[in-house]
């Protein structure tokens, strides 16, 4: 009588198994990864908020501390102040109070220039704090990704004492609100 004989079976997956598991893992990610990367702008977009923020209240700090004229604005050469905002930022001591950075003034913080689909709007070239770190140059900066649509907007008040604020979406329809109540679109100044 004949016996047969069991074969040691191979452990592992076949390549149909692969194939089925690398095409459910590749719909997985296709699904995922829109969710992830608006997540990441979003992230992204915020941390220019803050950065933008932070650089507004260390210039009116310094001018407190220091008693003296303070300058934050973009620049691409650390002397002339420009109106694009989305430059690298400096923030500098203007002892002579004529807006641009000389040899003499010192240089109290440098920041990188804003993410490529970043847009930042302020309506000057400047913000300029007084010894007692007050601005004549109050108004709403905008920092938004314009294809983020109103979930890619975010805005920093600076009131006439100096304070920067986040602006906030009181009547809850999807804008923030500027410094005079009004809402606020990407790319508008007020």
């Amino acid at each position: 009588m004949l016996r047969l004989q069991k074969t040691a079976r191979a452990k592992g997956f076949t390549l149909v198994e692969l194939l089925v598991t690398v095409v459910i893992i590749s719909i997985v990610i296709g699904i995922i990864s829109p969710a992830f990367a608006h997540l990441y702008q979003r992230y992204k977009l915020l941390e220019q908020s803050r950065n933008a923020y932070s650089a507004i209240n260390a210039a009116r700090l310094h001018a407190i501390q220091s008693g003296h004229h303070v300058i934050l604005c973009p620049t691409t050469d650390q002397v002339d102040c420009l109106p694009d905002w989305n430059l690298g930022l400096i923030i500098f001591d203007d002892f002579n109070n004529n807006k641009r950075h000389d040899r003499n003034e010192k240089v109290i913080f440098l920041l990188p220039g804003a993410e490529p689909w970043v847009k930042i709007t302020y309506p000057r070239r400047y913000i300029s704090f007084a010894g007692p770190g007050s601005t004549a140059n109050f108004g709403s900066m905008v920092v938004c990704a314009p294809a983020m649509e109103t979930d890619g907007i975010s805005v920093i008040v600076i009131s006439r004492p100096g304070r920067p604020r986040f602006g906030s979406d009181s009547n809850h329809n999807g804008l923030p609100e500027g410094g005079n109540g009004k809402d606020v679109n990407c790319g508008q100044t007020t």
